[in-house]
């Protein structure tokens, strides 16, 4: 075993670094982070069904995986919403730019 080791130990070492670089890697870019989303204050009356409903298409998310991607990313629960909180909704920012309707005018 010891001269399998020795024989062999450039390569064992390559690989257990190309194992580290690429887990991460993985890490960093699987991260996701509340920078890349939009956030938005719950309103008197507010629930998570109803938010995930007005932006369920913008998000590209069922109502519950919406639902649950909020609980997870903010670390609530559905029933812990209160008026003034604001969350992470999975909406992406676009940067600064802010798109409006144009009335056709």
């Amino acid at each position: 075993m010891t001269t399998f080791i020795k024989k062999h130990s450039f390569s064992i070492l390559f690989l257990l670094f190309a194992w580290i670089l690429a887990f991460v890697y993985i890490q960093l870019t699987a991260e996701t982070s509340a920078d890349n989303y939009q956030s938005i204050t719950i309103n008197k009356g507010d629930t998570l069904w109803e938010i995930a409903s007005t932006y369920q298409e913008e998000a590209n998310h069922s109502i519950q995986s919406f639902i649950a991607w909020v609980e997870d990313m903010n670390n609530i629960d559905v029933n812990s919403i209160k008026p003034g909180d604001q969350i992470v909704i999975p909406v992406e920012k676009y940067g600064d730019i802010q798109y409006l309707a144009s009335s056709g005018e």
